[in-house]
């Protein structure tokens, strides 16, 4: 099934020493068909950018499936491709298991439809795979109904069948009484033993050898030892005659419905070739899917570019290895990023510190993904397709072509200098080693100076300083190291990139007990600029390791931050989330007020009207208003401001009656009186009978009017004089002292006062503080106090009307 268009045409020596075959075989465990495995193991990356897209993100689909839905139906299908050309000929017939295993397969592509079209919006990919498969539900049920699980044919295959099967019980139940009433009236030295057998088929008596003559009939076989005879009573004969020719009817029997059934699947073997291929397909997905949700993958990203990304990846293969063995991933992870600026990477460090497993994990990494496989890595990871893909790894010494290591690795090179080009993917492992060092240094810098002349994407580990020094001076080359643990002196196998490394080999020898007077002599000899080179590098790794910490704990501490901004904005956004909720509550009730205020006020006027304004009328009009603006106040004191979504303007100068925006109600209102020089204004939201006084800062220009005058009522009343500034309302009700409070208040400044007491007596105090809310709200009032000692104390209540 592989697409032949798809074949890759990077060369198999680069497939060969990054061990990508060994990859495919453990993908290809996986899968659950023998023709999935097959296909597995043969697959080849794609050089085709958007096919690889497509392929991932299939198996990305099945890695979700895995990790979050349902169990998947397991994909063990039958290897039935051999079955096609028999049944592209007519008349071939199946055997019994043959035809049963075609069920199978139908039945399994039934249940991969089911699973898939039914959640065609989660996986629409897989969906339209499974769409094209063809269950043929009723040639399974009939093979089903035919064909038992023991692979027999069933008796109620045909009534035919049924019918000689029952005919052959009956003649072999006979036949066997028949020969063991035989059996039991012949005497003891006649047997063998009493037990009736069969031989070819056939009802038989053991005789003893030399007994022939007391037992009529014919011999079917003799023991190996040769002392019984198994012989065929005489009597049976003919019933065993007509066993046999039932059995053979039987077999005619079957063999028809077999070549039934053979002709009913033949005829729909389009349809069973293409299952075939999509099975096998989604298996081989299935089987990458796995893989990836084992090692704990992620599906790639494909750059346009040839950049490559890799976030925290893992050695394929060293990491399955931990994994299977129970050891967990102890693989070092391998962080690295090579932009569109930097075309050469040269690694160094000391020996085993893990270089040849860095560029082994990219060259992998980039061949399982462009073979549509997840890789171990964290998320956020890219590759690109490269043009042409080239790696020279390991000891490629060769004694059957008669080739040196040297000059194994010259040949690759050679063939990398002349194919690779821009877009391509070179890995070079000891670039310049295995030869004269100077000779092998100058030819390695030769080589990467070319590479990158030329536009590959090159990654070069080596042990020469030359090459270090070329990544440095060289535009679109970087240095990168491995990382080495100075106290401990080991290799840490983490990366380092823009550093160069150091061999650590004088501290290496040391480990391992080395003479001191052996690496004294060898430090001489090394000379001044190598150990002054080392010692730079030495230093240099101390600096990246502190400025590292410094950055950790940098990021720990904006994380922290982080956190703390987070918790105050889900703070900030829960207390906006209740002032809000308060808002609407209060200018919910407010609406109600003002409604039912509106019904009260309308009931007053038409009481007023068919009373023709009595003096009991009025004051019950006055009481109710009074009662409302009283109310309205306390309610809208209540609203939490509500910052404005959009940008307001704000009043420089109030004019009495100009509409303006009161932005901690959220609602337009007039200007009724400019108050403080113009700093407050006593403003009337729309629709509604109360006043608010509020600030300037408060309102801000609104070009909303008002659509209809709020309804008022002017009441004029001849109040009478009064003959004392005095009024007691003791012992009465607050609503009872309102009425009184109302008339004494009209009537105060007719008699020529200014000033008035009212009397209410001490008590509990609540209706003293009823009468002062009374008169907060009262717009003729300038002010109010208690009594002094001489005028009564807390027991009467000063009013000063304003003039």
């Amino acid at each position: 099934m592989t697409d032949s268009s798809e074949i890759s045409s990077y060369n198999a020596h680069t497939l060969r020493v990054l061990e990508y075959d060994r990859v495919r075989e453990i993908v290809a465990s996986l899968a659950d068909s023998e023709e999935g495995r097959a296909e597995l193991s043969m697959m080849s990356p794609s050089r085709d950018a958007d096919a690889v897209r497509e392929r991932l993100q299939e198996v990305g689909e099945v890695m979700r499936a895995l990790r979050f839905d349902d169990p998947l139906p397991g994909l063990s299908l039958h290897a039935i491709r051999v079955l096609f050309p028999r049944l592209r000929v007519k008349g071939n017939t199946l055997a019994i298991e043959e035809i049963a295993a075609v069920a199978d397969n139908l039945e399994l592509a039934g249940d991969i439809r089911a699973y898939f079209v039914q959640k065609n919006e989660s996986y629409p990919r897989i969906a339209r795979f499974a769409t094209d498969l063809s269950p043929h539900e009723d040639i399974t049920a009939h093979i089903r109904k035919v064909i038992t699980p023991e692979y027999e044919i069933a008796d109620d295959a045909s009534p035919k069948l049924l019918s000689i099967r029952n005919q052959l019980a009956r003649t072999r139940n006979t036949l066997r009484k028949t020969v063991e009433n035989i059996l039991s009236k012949l005497p003891e030295e006649v047997v063998s033993e009493r037990t009736v057998t069969l031989r070819d088929g056939r009802y038989v008596i053991p005789v003893r050898d030399g007994m022939k003559k007391h037992m009529p009939g014919a011999v079917h076989d003799r023991s190996q030892t040769g002392r019984t005879l198994f012989i065929e009573p005489l009597e049976t004969i003919e019933g065993n005659n007509r066993v046999r020719e039932l059995e053979l009817a039987e077999q005619v029997e079957i063999i028809r419905i077999c070549a039934e059934l053979s002709d009913r699947i033949a005829a729909v073997l389009p349809d069973l070739e293409r299952n075939q291929d999509v099975l096998v397909l989604i298996d081989t997905i299935v089987a990458k899917a796995r893989y990836g949700a084992r090692v704990d993958g992620v599906i790639p990203a494909i750059a346009d570019e040839s950049v490559l990304s890799i976030r925290s990846g893992r050695h394929p293969l060293l990491d399955w290895k931990y994994r299977k063995s129970g050891e967990g991933t102890m693989v070092i992870p391998l962080t690295l990023d090579i932009s569109s600026r930097i075309r050469t990477m040269v690694i160094t460090g000391p020996n085993a510190g893990g270089k040849t497993v860095v560029i082994k994990t990219v060259g992998l990494l980039t061949l399982m993904a462009l073979s549509g496989m997840p890789i171990p890595a964290n998320d956020l990871t890219s590759v690109f397709v490269p043009a042409g893909f080239f790696a020279d790894i390991g000891d490629e010494q060769s004694i059957e072509n008669d080739l040196s290591s040297f000059s194994s690795h010259m040949k690759q090179i050679v063939v990398m200098l002349r194919e690779a080009g821009p877009g391509s993917l070179v890995l070079l492992d000891e670039l310049g080693g295995a030869t004269n060092p100077s000779d092998g240094e100058a030819i390695a810098l030769a080589v990467l100076k070319k590479l990158n002349r030329s536009g590959a994407v090159t990654m070069a580990t080596t042990h020469h300083d030359g090459l270090k020094v070329f990544a440095h001076d060289t535009e679109g080359a970087v240095n990168a190291s491995m990382e080495f643990d100075n106290e401990n002196l080991r290799p840490t196998f983490t990366l380092r990139v823009g550093i160069p490394g150091s061999s650590y080999a004088f501290e290496i020898a040391a480990r391992m007990g080395m003479p001191e007077d052996v690496l004294d002599d060898a430090a001489s000899l090394a000379g001044g600029e190598k150990k002054s080179l080392e010692g730079l590098i030495s230093v240099l790794e101390e600096r990246v390791k502190e400025a590292d910490e410094e950055l950790k704990n940098a990021s720990a501490e904006r994380m922290s931050l982080e956190t703390v901004r987070r918790k105050y904005e889900a703070e900030m956004e829960h207390i906006t989330t209740r002032k809000n909720e308060m808002l609407a509550r209060a200018l919910a009730e407010s609406q109600e007020i003002v409604e039912g205020t509106n019904r009260r006020i309308e009931s007053i006027i038409k009481s007023l009207r068919e009373h023709h304004a009595s003096r009991e009328s009025i004051l019950e009009a006055k009481a109710v208003i009074k009662e409302t603006e009283t109310g309205l106040r306390e309610k809208s004191s209540q609203i939490i401001p509500k910052k404005p979504e959009k940008k307001t303007v704000p009043v420089v100068l109030l004019k009495e009656g100009m509409t303006v925006r009161v932005e901690s109600i959220g609602s337009d209102a007039v200007v009724e009186e400019v108050l403080d020089g113009g700093e407050k204004a006593r403003i009337r939201p729309f629709s509604a009978q109360a006043s608010l006084i509020v600030g300037r800062g408060d309102l801000s220009v609104s070009t909303v009017k008002e659509k209809k005058p709020a309804q008022r009522v002017i009441i004029n009343v001849q109040s009478p004089k009064l003959s004392s500034y005095e009024i007691n309302v003791r012992g009465m009700t607050f609503e009872e002292a309102c009425e009184e409070l109302e008339r004494f208040l009209d009537a105060l400044p007719a008699s020529g006062f200014e000033t008035g007491h009212i009397i209410h007596g001490k008590g509990t105090g609540a209706l003293r503080k009823k009468i002062g809310k009374f008169l907060d709200a009262d717009p003729r009032v300038e002010s109010w106090r208690l009594g002094n000692w001489n005028e009564g104390s807390s027991g009467v209540t000063v009013v000063t009307l304003k003039k």
